[in-house]
Parts: C-alpha cells; sequence; structure tokens
C-alpha cells in the first residue's frame, strides 16, 4: 500500500475513515521506511516551529517596522509579481505542521509492538486494539487494569482535544515492551493518536500526567483547557464519552 504524505497528515488530523485509519495504522506499524518518513518529516518540523516559537514574543525592532512602510510606500500595483508558488510553499508548510502531531508516534512505534484487529492472529506482542477501545470505555483514571495475559493498561488522564472531542492518556505495558499513549474520540470509537515508548523501571512514574517534554508539548498542542477532572469524567464515562 502507497501512502501519501498528504494521506499521512489526514490520518494524524483524523480525518481518514476508520476503516482507512486501520489501514494506514498497520502501514507504520510493518514499514520501517514509512515510520522513517514520519520521524523525518516531524523532526523538520519540530525544528521549525522551535525557531519560530523563541522569537514569537519578542517585538518586532523598530527599524523593521521602518524599513516595511518605505517598501509599502514604494511599491505600486504594477510592480507586484504573482507568485502563485507561494501558495503551494505555504501548503507545504502547512502540511509538515499537521505531520508534527505524529512525532511521537513514529518515534514510539517499533514493528514488533503493535495493535491487531479482532480478527487477527494473537502473539505475546501484539495487543488487540479492541480490547484497549473497551478500557478505555469504562475505566477511570488511575487505575490499572489487566487486558490479556501480556498487557496492562493504565489510563492516567482525560481531556477535549481543540476539535472538541474526548481523548485520553494511558500507559501499555507487558514484559516486553511499554509504551505512553493518546486515543481520541471520533467516529464512534477511539482512535489512536500518539504513542512513544517508555521505561518502567519505576511504577511511580505512572502518577504524573506525562514523563517526557516531548508527550507534555504533544499534549499542550491538543488539550482544550485542562485534564478534566473525577466528576467530570466520570460523567463522560456514563455518557459513553459522547457529548
Amino acid at each position: 500500500m502507497i501512502i501519501s504524505d498528504e494521506k499521512l497528515c489526514a490520518f494524524i488530523d483524523n480525518e481518514l475513515p476508520r476503516d482507512e485509519m486501520d489501514l494506514v495504522r498497520d502501514s507504520i506499524a510493518m514499514d520501517e521506511e514509512l515510520t522513517d518518513r514520519i520521524a523525518e518529516l516531524s523532526m523538520v518540523d519540530f525544528a521549525v516551529r522551535g525557531t519560530v516559537h523563541a522569537i514569537d514574543d519578542k517585538p518586532i525592532p523598530q527599524a523593521t517596522h521602518d524599513l516595511l512602510n518605505k517598501a509599502e510606500n514604494q511599491v505600486s500595483k504594477s510592480n507586484v509579481i504573482a507568485f502563485p508558488g507561494w501558495r503551494a510553499v505555504t501548503g507545504k508548510v502547512r502540511q509538515y505542521a499537521a505531520v508534527a502531531a505524529v512525532l511521537v508516534l513514529a518515534l514510539g512505534l517499533s514493528v514488533g509492538t503493535y495493535f491487531i484487529d479482532g480478527n487477527s492472529s494473537y502473539s505475546e506482542n501484539k495487543l488487540a486494539w479492541v480490547n484497549v477501545e473497551h478500557q478505555l470505555n469504562k475505566t477511570p483514571s488511575g487505575q490499572t487494569v489487566s487486558i490479556d495475559n501480556h498487557w496492562d493498561i493504565h489510563t492516567k488522564a482525560s481531556f477535549m482535544n481543540t476539535d472538541n472531542n474526548y481523548c485520553r492518556l494511558f500507559a501499555l505495558s507487558s514484559e516486553s515492551a511499554s509504551h505512553m499513549n493518546i486515543a481520541c474520540q471520533q467516529q464512534g470509537g477511539w482512535q489512536l493518536h500518539s504513542r512513544m515508548p517508555i521505561e518502567l523501571s519505576d511504577p511511580s512514574q505512572y502518577q504524573t500526567a506525562s514523563v517526557d517534554p516531548a508527550l507534555d508539548q504533544l499534549i499542550d498542542s491538543m488539550i482544550q483547557g485542562q485534564f478534566l477532572n473525577q466528576a467530570q469524567e466520570i460523567q463522560a464515562i456514563n455518557a459513553q464519552w459522547q457529548q
């Protein structure tokens, strides 16, 4: 299956139909070149965003204002050159900005540890997503539940994203692998948004909302307001995560 950058962006934005989301997710898990491509695009975007954010709060020097005003006064309509190519450049910048959201997912994926659908054969390194969804639907944050003989899920926090969809932060661990995940509600179910590996040498690291600066940054870019409190989360669970 050939996956374009445009389709990857749609995957990141959760804009694909659910069956296509599953196909892309499986392809990422099984294709190392595709994983590398996502990571490369994401790294470029993070570098650009880091530079831009560093000057966000700095005022524009007066000399720059003067220069811009001078240029504006000198230019005329006859001197304006149409540059349709800039739209393409702008589109690419926006495209890679969307890809940034998958950085944690790209860095966290490994071919030996990924989700399978309910019809696939089971192995210790594979976890049926339907079983994860079941726990996300009903398990309050702060609890650890055994999904099967190999995997445990620790629900950590819930929040509303900027698209007005519920999201959940949770850890999955087995004897051979562990990773932090974010899944969000879309099209009537939970869609995996991001995943990154973690070390479980100390179980106490489960107690904080997140354990990595990259994950903090990702959540900050997604969250609307604050994490849900206990009462709000119970209300969402009782409403089956529908508003």
